[in-house]
């Protein structure tokens, strides 16, 4: 995204010769900046007595604010991800763009998949109570088998191509979670919880989220004199561990300390190519191409390290370069511990010296460039499981344990993947129980500072247990698949879910986020009227 005010300012800089800053106070940007969510669904679902599902028909109206930077984004993508981990037979949506006199709409962490998300998975819930069946049996009825991938959905991207999930195991997950759940015991606690007036409700909900968009990401991996490693990307790094990543695919790949390693994303003077940080694509994308390039200067070294163990030694090695490899920086023989040379003294080697001999059959430099292509996108996915316990005099709902258990295929570092995980939660939370942007009737924001747009901080943050599954990927040679937005998609499926059975003695049902407690208390009164009268 990037706003008006941003190139105005950039032009007065030039044509005034100044510095000249933007300020802009709370207010003016909650008046201005961009936001998302904001959907209304109406659909009907067609089942079997079995809980299995027939068709989906409907119609969603999409609130796309006064401009669209992102044309039908959102929409789309809500649209698109109704199917989730489930086999559909038949679906059917009419979608209504409309613009209003909001700010505009563009894609938020998860970009419309929690929208489309919550229709499924409320769906889920109601077959399951109107069939008298667990929610988790009617869901595991549905996913779609692990031995039917890659799965053709039936839809098509923006591109007119074929969606195709690529790999996954949606039961197992399922399994998993439900086995760190212990649900039998949380039975025995809301049994005992409404003895004592108390309302303690359990939540689930599958996410399947696209990752990896591309068409490509670039890295440049190079060898300095001294054994540093530098890596030039088009990717950016905004506080998601890309720097991390990266450094830790080419350590590993090049056998030497990740201290060694230097990351530089998206410095135009350094890099040519590169389109940066959205759609979960960074480690996919730019992790393979920094894998690759990695390759392609440890065969080099190799190579050249070869010869000068041949020209040192006089000694031909049995079978190429197979008996070589890498550790701690210096390039190592099988078996011959006193034939070492240092990665250094490779790349001073491949500097080149007037009038001395060039390591033969390689280019200059020990370095490499590759550019990394995507045509198709990995679809990582994830199980989420939610406790609750709501004050019904209060409406306040209070989460007790969140579980989450993803599939994001490979995963290189388990601490910054959970790290992300716990940031969509949040998120999610946060789009589940406060953030909303509230306007009166002539259309004039309510909701203009951080007193009145609620979001949750660590006190209404719960534990959260995060599991992995990996389903590697075949899109990529490390089998990897994103991880920072599939984490939010299903959270406020989960959430409300929980709301529900928390509150199933009085008969609640919950058709929209956020639920506030202010929301919960009406919904909660209105039953109580209605059960008056009758």
């Amino acid at each position: 995204m990037v706003y008006s005010e941003e190139i105005a300012v950039s032009a007065a800089a030039i044509l005034c010769d100044n510095p000249i800053k933007w300020i802009e106070d709370r207010r003016e940007h909650f008046l201005s900046s961009i936001q998302e969510r904001d959907q209304f669904w109406n659909v009907d679902v067609a089942f079997g007595s079995d809980g299995k599902l027939a068709a989906i028909r409907g119609r969603m109206v999409h609130d796309q604010g006064a401009y669209a930077p992102h044309s039908v984004t959102v929409p789309y993508n809500s649209a698109s991800s109704v199917l989730g981990p489930y086999i559909l037979p038949a679906y059917s949506l009419d979608l209504v763009v409309i613009r209003t006199n909001k700010p505009p709409v563009i894609p938020v962490r998860g970009a419309g998949y929690p929208q489309g998300t919550f229709i499924i998975e409320r769906l889920l819930d109601k077959i399951a109570d109107h069939l008298n069946l667990s929610r988790l049996a009617v869901r595991a009825k549905n996913l779609i088998p692990k031995e039917k991938f890659p799965f053709k959905t039936g839809l098509k991207n923006r591109a007119g191509k074929l969606v195709i999930y690529d790999s996954g195991d949606y039961i197992k997950c399922q399994n998993d979670a439900v086995e760190r759940a212990d649900i039998p015991d949380f039975k025995k606690r809301q049994t005992t919880a409404r003895s004592e007036g108390r309302y303690l409700g359990i939540g689930f909900a599958h996410g399947v989220k696209c990752t990896g968009r591309g068409p490509f990401e670039s890295a440049t991996v190079r060898i300095s004199s001294s054994g540093k490693v530098s890596i030039f990307t088009g990717a950016i790094s905004i506080g998601q561990s890309t720097k991390t990543t990266l450094a830790q695919i080419c350590a590993e790949t090049l056998g030497v300390d990740i201290a060694q390693v230097n990351v530089v994303c998206g410095d135009t003077s350094l890099v040519q190519y590169g389109l940066g940080a959205f759609g979960s694509r960074q480690a996919m994308l730019a992790g393979s191409a920094v894998r690759e390039a990695s390759l392609i200067v440890r065969n080099k070294a190799c190579m050249v390290a070869r010869e000068m163990f041949e020209n040192d030694l006089s000694w031909k090695f049995s079978n190429s370069t197979k008996e070589l490899f890498l550790q701690k920086g210096y390039v190592n023989v099988r078996d011959r511990p006193d034939l070492v040379i240092s990665l250094g003294a490779i790349a001073s080697a491949l500097r080149g010296s007037a009038g001395y001999v060039f390591p033969k059959d390689v280019e200059v430099g020990l370095e490499a460039t590759h550019n990394f292509r995507a045509d198709d996108m990995a679809y990582a996915n994830t199980f989420h499981i939610c406790e609750v316990e709501v004050d019904t005099e209060s409406g306040i709902v209070e989460i007790d344990r969140y579980i989450a258990l993803q599939d994001s295929g490979f995963i290189i570092n388990p601490m910054t993947s959970e790290g992300q995980i716990h940031g969509g939660i949040v998120h999610g939370i946060g789009n589940a129980l406060y953030e909303k942007m509230i306007y009166d009737g002539n259309g004039q924001p309510l909701t203009t500072n951080f007193a009145d747009y609620l979001l949750p901080a660590a006190t209404e943050t719960p534990q959260i247990e995060v599991l992995f599954n990996e389903s590697l990927s075949p899109l990529n040679p490390l089998g990897m698949k994103g991880v920072g937005e599939v984490s939010i998609v299903p959270v406020t499926s989960a959430i409300v879910s929980a709301i529900e059975d928390a509150l199933k003695p009085i008969g609640i049902k919950i058709n929209e986020v956020p639920i506030s407690p202010v929301r919960l208390v009406e919904l909660i009164m209105e039953k109580e009227k209605l059960a008056q009268l009758v």
